[in-house]
């Protein structure tokens, strides 16, 4: 089992530094011990971790822009990757400002505009996951269609037949 690094002699400095407002590398730099080990410890000790300013700032600087083109009806994954951000991030940061996320990614119209398109290309044997990754959604929601096509393909069919 590996040896713990008894930080308890400099715990209350390093608590109190840190709160101070020193990031945990500059602490590092100063004590004889690794950056991560220092950062496991104060996380363990349940001090209040700050985020990047970095990181708030770039969320905040583009906060009306990821709103308003959410509500237009862009993608998660279209705004995150146009403004270079993580989508997980983007949806929850959504939320955090009161936003009601969609479920599914492409709504269901969207997608029905590609029904054609999808149901040839997966019938000549094209990868799922590039259909998804080009439509922006994902590969459950491409198979979710696909069995939700079939159904409402067969009772047409069996509808036809009736008919005739």
């Amino acid at each position: 089992m590996p040896r713990r690094i008894d930080l308890e002699p400099y715990k209350e400095e390093i608590i109190s530094r840190y709160i101070g407002g020193e990031s945990l590398e500059s602490i590092a730099n100063d004590l004889p011990f690794a950056y991560t080990t220092i950062y496991y410890r104060v996380k363990s000790w349940s001090v209040p971790m700050r985020g990047t300013a970095k990181k708030a700032g770039k969320y905040f600087k583009y906060k009306d822009i990821i709103i308003e083109r959410y509500l237009a009806g862009d993608t998660i994954r279209e705004i995150s990757t146009d403004l270079n951000l993580s989508g997980v991030t983007v949806c929850a940061k959504l939320r955090e400002w009161g936003i009601q996320t969609r479920v599914g990614g492409m709504k269901e119209i969207e997608l029905e505009e590609y029904r054609e398109d999808i149901l040839y290309r997966y019938a000549r044997g094209e990868p799922v996951s590039r259909l998804a990754k080009e439509l922006f959604v994902s590969s459950a929601t491409i198979y979710n269609r696909l069995n939700q096509w079939s159904v409402e393909d067969k009772i047409k069919l069996e509808e036809m037949a009736w008919e005739n």
